[in-house]
């Protein structure tokens, strides 16, 4: 069963110069280049630490909210 990413998190956390290469990837690597984007932007964020957090927070890390 394969679960695509949705427009919304590629819209917020793939830069547009990888968007090309994004599409060509298969569901498992645009799902790693997701998860590389979101470390990326906890590294700019010192209220979240860990990773699974994010979930909690996803919609005011991602602007949304």
């Amino acid at each position: 069963m394969k679960e695509a990413v949705p427009k919304l998190l590629q819209d917020k956390l793939v830069p547009k110069k990888k968007l090309t290469a994004f599409k060509k990837m298969n569901a498992w690597g645009q799902w790693s280049e997701i998860s590389k984007q979101v470390n990326k932007l906890f590294k700019n964020r010192k209220e979240v630490n860990t990773p699974g957090l994010w979930l909690v927070r996803r919609k005011l890390l991602l602007g949304i909210a």
